[in-house]
């Protein structure tokens, strides 16, 4: 057994208050133990509305340890986003909201107290806020965006050096259509990220022109996709991949690698729908061999499947979630660890709260 969770006990499920907001998974190997940042959790329903909750699951024992229930003090922000990020001894992540302007927080947790400290209140003017997200580490330093700009909707790209606990807006921008930044990488000082149906780049060299269009958004006909969200570098060959959520061939989303030789999107892998998993919304991980893999919905109810992508490109499933017992929701990134890939579902299972799930590439063996 893995750990079948209880909105009471555990934190993972509960209703959806935190559309904004996205479940991440970080795995520490000082105390064998996953940091979950569960977007719906609510330790107990008596503390009102769930606006998230951070939980440690220890591998060995099996407990969970609650580290952050949020919305019970709203300077330190709500609806968390996405996979923490560790630089040096601590984890650091964003929520979308709350803080002293209630335009989010950056936050660390003390690995070796589970201290919970909010670094910065974003304004919501000069540099921005409400961050949709997960921060992106390059070495000390921490990369981000948000949608608010200059007291408005908009798009704003911030840094943090934990080094020097320096915060920097990089750029504050307001839209003139309403957007949501998915994903973010950097790459030759140059930050990547989605917008709307596309994928946008702002040179870090000359930030004050704003972003750029690098790839326009196509639809089926293209064999492409449109609607990007979080981006991977797969280890196997260096190269950044993405999921679109909807277009491609069939209509039902795709896989797609940058190839910047030529400024462009290479298709990947067009999804078929149904038992084969559509419109994928989760971020692509590393595994074994070279391979990466993913979750999708199948577009009945909220039931998920876990695929692979090999090294040469071939497609396979490898489990169907059965939402009475392995869960429903499976919308955060899994996280490898040794011969097992680790993940959650946020909602059903056997308590009806949520599951941890892993599954053993060893023996091909699924467990809740």
């Amino acid at each position: 057994m893995v750990g079948k969770t209880e909105t009471i006990e555990d934190g993972i499920g509960g209703s959806d208050f935190a559309p904004t907001a996205k479940s991440g998974i970080h795995y520490e190997s000082s105390n064998n133990s996953l940091y979950i940042v569960a977007k719906r959790g609510a330790r107990r329903v008596g503390n009102g509305t769930p606006n998230g909750s951070i939980f440690k699951y220890d591998l060995d024992t099996k407990k969970t340890t609650l580290i952050k229930q949020f919305g019970q003090i709203e300077s330190e922000g709500k609806y968390p986003f996405g996979v923490v990020k560790k630089v040096g001894s601590k984890l650091y992540g964003v929520t979308g909201s709350g803080g002293e302007y209630n335009h989010g927080v950056i936050y660390s947790i003390d690995i070796a107290t589970d201290t919970y400290t909010v670094i910065h209140s974003f304004n919501g003017t000069t540099d921005g806020g409400e961050p949709t997200c997960q921060l992106f580490k390059e070495g000390n330093i921490l990369y981000g965006a948000g949608k608010r700009g200059n007291g408005d909707n908009g798009e704003s790209f911030f840094s943090y050096d934990v080094s020097t606990s320096t915060f920097t807006p990089i750029y504050v921008g307001t839209l003139t259509a309403s957007a949501t930044i998915r994903g973010l990488f950097k790459r030759n000082n140059i930050l990547y990220s989605t917008l709307n149906q596309g994928i946008i780049k702002l040179d870090m060299t000359n930030p004050s022109i704003g972003p750029t269009m690098y790839f326009t958004g196509l639809g089926g006909e293209a064999g492409i996709g449109s609607k990007a969200f979080e981006f991977t570098q797969r280890f196997s060959d260096a190269n950044w991949y993405t999921i679109f959520e909807q277009g491609g061939i069939n209509n039902f989303g795709s896989i797609a690698r940058f190839d910047f030789s030529s400024s462009s999107i290479i298709n990947v892998h067009n999804f078929q729908g149904g038992a084969d998993g559509q419109s994928p919304s989760t971020q692509l991980v590393n595994g074994l061999a070279g391979a990466i893999y993913g979750t999708a919905p199948t577009g009945t109810g909220d039931q998920y499947v876990l695929y692979k992508v090999s090294s040469s490109g071939v497609y396979s499933i490898l489990h169907t979630f059965n939402s009475t017992n392995d869960g429903m929701s499976i919308s955060a990134v899994p996280v490898l660890v040794g011969g097992k890939l680790y993940g959650i579902s946020e909602s059903n299972g056997a308590n009806d709260g949520g599951t941890i799930w892993s599954y053993d590439f060893d023996n091909n063996l699924f467990s809740v």
